[in-house]
Parts: structure tokens; sequence; C-alpha cells
């Protein structure tokens, strides 16, 4: 999300819901800095107060050079007031062990350092108040509002159209050497549930798909799914205006042929 199009939506949201506090999850690959400053700059500085900006780690990729050498995941863990290592109970002795050091780098300190399973995020971590971090060298280069950021999607993003039965219309996007492919569906399309496992769990036959995040109208109910190459997560959820996948990839994709695929897994 823009600067613009994501002060547009904070304008709507402040004047019509007045809320106590706004939980933003940057879409993308966002640089966090950019929005940082958006937040706190001369328009929103009378009306928002930022909180301590939160960053999610999953410890078992600080040995990945790949991440630790990505640009949006550095700056997003140096301008973190809270590190919080995610996925507790997979974790080795050495992975945790590996977030602590990995925390031990940043100056100033954290304000907050710790490691959470199944989502438990103690609450009153939100209104611990942010601090100005400054880079370290050691480290490869008033409404309540809280910055919540993992490295997960993307963004510079492309409409492309495929010529398919109801004419689906795919979004492509590619930041930081990540690609993505996604596609928003009418909330009518109904997907066999076992079909559209059979399909995510193909996806990772190809060596460079990362993650497959979804909101799916199926046979079997809303569903939504979050799956790595290791892991797949599947909960229930509520009713959404639109069904939406999308893939993560090191490389680029062919749109209409896995386009053709998703649609086959249609009920």
């Amino acid at each position: 999300m823009g600067s613009q199009a994501l002060s547009v939506g904070l304008n709507k949201i402040i004047r019509s819901v007045k809320p106590q506090r706004i939980l933003i999850e940057p879409t993308g690959l966002g640089h966090p800095e950019k929005l940082i400053a958006t937040l706190t700059g001369e328009f929103y500085k009378n009306a928002l107060n930022l909180k301590a900006v939160v960053n999610l780690v999953d410890a078992r990729n600080l040995n990945n050079a790949r991440y630790l050498n990505n640009e949006t995941f550095i700056e997003q863990s140096r301008l973190a007031d809270i590190l919080i290592a995610t996925k507790l109970d997979t974790y080795s002795e050495d992975d945790k062990n590996c977030f602590l050091d990995y925390t031990k780098k940043f100056k100033p300190k954290k304000i907050k350092v710790t490691m959470i399973e199944q989502g438990q995020l103690n609450l009153s971590w939100l209104d611990l108040s942010s601090i100005k971090n400054t880079p370290d060298e050691s480290v490869p280069a008033k409404n309540n509002i809280t910055n919540i950021s993992h490295l997960h999607a993307h963004h510079k993003i492309d409409n492309i159209k495929n010529n398919q039965q109801m004419d689906w219309a795919a979004l492509k996007s590619h930041a930081d050497g990540y690609y993505g492919l996604g596609w928003k569906l009418d909330c009518l399309i109904i997907f066999e549930h076992r079909k559209l496992i059979e399909f995510i769990d193909n996806l990772f036959i190809n060596p460079n798909i990362e993650r497959v995040k979804a909101v799916i109208n199926t046979d079997e109910g809303w569903l939504m799914f979050n799956q790595t190459r290791n892991e797949r997560d599947v909960k229930d959820t509520g009713v959404h205006a639109n069904s939406i996948l999308e893939i993560i990839s090191k490389d680029d994709f062919e749109a209409n042929t896995l386009g053709l695929v998703f649609q086959s897994c249609q009920k």
C-alpha cells in the first residue's frame, strides 16, 4: 500500500469510526521506515500516537543468509521496538539461542524481546511506547496506533488478465527479490476443499515457492490457509467479501497456467 492509499484509508477510519486503537500490518514487503514516517509526520502528529512497533520473526530462519541479507528483513528488525519470535512450540534449543543472540546485536536495545506460541501475544505490550531506533553497525546494513510487521507479501502490484472462463483477474507483484501472484474472486464461487488442498500442496513441488496464503469459500465453509513448505495452518473463518489466494515465490510465475489449475478446484 502506498503512502497516499494508506492516508486515504486512515482518514476514513479516523473520521467514520473514531477508534481508540488502530493496528496496522503492512501489506507486502512494505518498507517500515516510510510507514513510520507517514504515521509520525506533520499531517498526523495531532491525530495519532504511535505506540511500539512490533516485528514478528520465525527464529528458524535466523541461520538463513537469504533472510539475514534481505534489506527489508533487516530494516523491519532494526526499526522494531518489540521483537517477538513466534511458533515457539516448533523451536529447537538452537533456534531459541539463535534468536536471543540475534536480538543482542541491536542498539539501542529493544524494549521487549520474547518468544510466543499459538499467537499468544500479551495485549499489554501494545501500550508500550515507541522509541527512536537508530542504525546499528553491528547489524547488516492521539489515537494509539501500532505497526505489526513481518516478511510475507508484496507490493508494486500489476494487474494482468487471464483469458479464462469468468475472466479472473490476477495480481502480480515483485519486490526485494520476491514475486507474488494472487487472485481475488467473487465470494459466491465455492471451491472443493479436497482439490484445493491438493492444488496448494502441489505448488511446493516448485522449490522456489515460499508461502501460500488464502481466504477461500469452500464446500466445508470459509477457510483461512497459511502454508509453507514445512507447515500448514488451516482455520475456520467468517464470511468474506471475496475469496483471495496469494502465492509467494523466489522466481516469477506463469500466471495463466496456474490460474487454470486453480480454477479447476471449483466445486
